[in-house]
């Protein structure tokens, strides 16, 4: 598997080299007809099993900025058991010219130290608030209290996962 990211924990590649912001709009975006199912809604939340590398994230963010009125809230609820550390994100992530502007603003909001447990970030300008939880998604979602729209379920082989 040359020239892609690669789990070391599951064997298993982020997504397809070349193709992974296609890959992720069509499967979680599309996927979920979206932004069709957050129109008229005042908030709209989002569970995803697996951050990664943050694709998903950034892909909804910028499709929710170009999307949503301006009174509308989005929550999106991500884990992620093995988080990788803000220099392997910003290797990965700052080449993508379309989510540069997304990927600045995360980047320097991504915590700088992987800390098990739940970390809330706010996103004023966009109306977002994400929260992270490194740790297993199991156990995280288990007490989360929330009503979720849209699942963005973890793309690695079920298999190796």
């Amino acid at each position: 598997m040359e020239n892609c990211l690669n789990s070391i924990e599951f064997d298993d590649i982020y997504f397809q080299p070349n193709h992974g912001l296609e890959e992720k709009k069509y499967v979680f975006l599309q996927g979920n007809d979206l932004p069709q199912n957050w129109d008229n809604k005042s908030e709209f939340t989002i569970a995803e099993t697996g951050f990664g590398v943050g694709l998903n994230f950034l892909n909804t963010l910028k499709l929710w900025h170009e999307t949503h009125e301006k009174n509308q809230q989005l929550h999106y609820f991500s884990c992620e058991l093995f988080p990788l550390d803000i220099q392997q994100l910003d290797d990965i992530l700052s080449p993508i010219e379309t989510l540069k502007p997304f990927t600045k603003i995360f980047l320097d909001k991504y915590p700088q130290i992987k800390t098990y447990g739940f970390h809330r970030i706010r996103f004023e300008e966009f109306n977002c608030t994400l929260t992270l939880i490194f740790g297993d998604c199991v156990d995280a979602f288990e007490n989360l209290d929330a009503k979720i729209d849209a699942w963005f379920l973890d793309g690695f082989a079920p298999n190796k996962n």
